[in-house]
C-alpha cells in the first residue's frame, strides 16, 4: 500500500487536555486565538479521530486572525501531559505568524514554556520560535515580517 498517495495536508491539529478552560484560555490570551464552536464529540468523529472512548466529551475549535479553524481542543480526563523533544515521532505544530520576537515576548510569564528562542533559520532570514504548552502541545511559529527571502 502506498500510503504517500493517501495523505494530504493537515487541515487540523488536535489537542487532548485535562483542562480544556485552561488551554483554551491560553491559546486565546497568549495566541490571540478565538473559538469558533463549542461541541460535544459525537460518535462518528470520535471513531473517525480513533478517539471513540471521548465520544459525549466537551470540545471546541480555535481559529487565528484568517477565521480558519486549525486546532481543535477535546476534554480527555486522562491526557497526559509529556517531557517536550524527549519521545521517538514527536510532532510540532508550525504556525505562520507575522512577527516572532512579539510573540516571544507576549509568552513571558505564560503557561508556555520557550524550548528555543526566535533565531534565523540555517536556510533563510526568516526566524522560528519553538514553545511547549504544559499540556504537552509543541509549536513552532515561523515569522513572515521579512519578505527578502524566498523560504
Amino acid at each position: 500500500m502506498n500510503i504517500l498517495s493517501t495523505l494530504g495536508p493537515i487541515a487540523c491539529g488536535v489537542l487532548l487536555t485535562r483542562d480544556i478552560d485552561s488551554v483554551v484560555t491560553a491559546y486565546q490570551r497568549y495566541l490571540e486565538l478565538t473559538v469558533t464552536q463549542r461541541f460535544r464529540l459525537d460518535e462518528a468523529t470520535a471513531a473517525g479521530l480513533g478517539l471513540q472512548a471521548l465520544a459525549g466529551q466537551s470540545g471546541c475549535l480555535l481559529a487565528g486572525g484568517s477565521g480558519r479553524a486549525w486546532l481543535m481542543v477535546i476534554a480527555a480526563a486522562t491526557a497526559a501531559p509529556r517531557d517536550a523533544l524527549t519521545t521517538h515521532g514527536w510532532l510540532s505544530q508550525e504556525v505562520l505568524v507575522a512577527d516572532v520576537d512579539r510573540l516571544a515576548a507576549r509568552l513571558a510569564g505564560s503557561p508556555f514554556e520557550v524550548l528555543r528562542p526566535p533565531a534565523n533559520l540555517a536556510v533563510s532570514e526568516r526566524k522560528c520560535e519553538t514553545f511547549n504548552h504544559r499540556d504537552g502541545r509543541i509549536t513552532q511559529r515561523l515569522d513572515l515580517s521579512n519578505k527578502t527571502d524566498r523560504y
